[in-house]
């Protein structure tokens, strides 16, 4: 197995961390969403599932990014 150089290894951690700090506020409202749907009652807006599928579609391109750099 051939594995990725550590410059690789860095622009992809320095990608994943913009998209950490970019994202901060909606990754906090995710894990929050996710918690309350399991064990409060809540009501979310279609605005705010619709942001919450933009950030974790962003999320799935980063990772299928670096998926296909690592085991390619």
């Amino acid at each position: 197995m051939i594995f990725p150089s550590p410059f690789m290894i860095r622009k992809w951690r320095a990608r994943v961390q913009n998209f950490v700090d970019e994202y901060r506020e909606d990754t906090r409202a995710l894990e929050e969403a996710y918690t309350g749907s399991r064990y409060l009652a809540g009501v979310y807006v279609e605005e705010d599932a619709s942001e919450a599928i933009r950030v974790v579609e962003n999320l799935f391109k980063i990772l299928e990014v670096i998926e296909d750099n690592v085991f390619s």
